[in-house]
């Protein structure tokens, strides 16, 4: 509601710091929990919108480097943010085959496409390394960055979940 409502500023406002930690280490647990595949989604949602939000402009080719709202908002990104997809697949109990998590790994597609438009190609080189450490082949990982350099997100979300559903089996 507060990110939707653009009071984003609030979150970290000097009031608000302590709690910021805990309020982004209750998003990523969430996010990383299939049991809960509602609040997953929720919670990939928010983390979203928030890299949208601080992330600053979206990169604008490979030379340009990040500029987020939030200073070191890109490292945080890169280091907190972008393994959480994969976090969520090594999650037991996940199951990429289960309707309710196909919302959820959308959402979580939407996060990565999202951090690449604001990280630009230092998130490019750690995804296709996350990649190439999964198991994907060179075909893939040239597939996957096909998709997610895309200006739709819409088809990148679907691609995602149908990328791990195919993985999953």
């Amino acid at each position: 509601m507060i990110l939707n409502n653009d009071l984003a500023s609030v979150l970290v406002s000097p009031s608000n710091q302590a709690t910021f930690d805990l309020f982004l280490s209750t998003l990523t647990r969430f996010a990383c929990d299939p049991a809960d595949p509602q609040s997953a989604r929720l919670a990939f949602s928010a983390l979203a919108k928030m890299t949208a939000i601080w992330g600053g402009p979206d990169i604008a080719g490979p030379e340009a480097v990040p500029s987020p709202s939030l200073p070191g908002f890109d490292a945080f990104v890169l280091a907190q943010l972008a393994p959480l997809p994969w976090t969520l697949l090594a999650a037991p109990g996940f199951n990429a085959q289960d309707a309710q998590m196909r919302a959820v790994l959308q959402e979580a597609g939407a996060l990565q496409w999202t951090i690449l438009r604001k990280v630009g190609m230092a998130y490019r080189q750690q995804l296709q390394g996350e990649l190439r450490g999964l198991g994907a082949g060179e075909e893939s990982v040239k597939a996957y960055m096909g998709s997610i350099e895309g200006a739709d997100v819409l088809m990148f979300r679907k691609f995602f979940a149908a990328f791990v559903q195919q993985g999953k089996r």
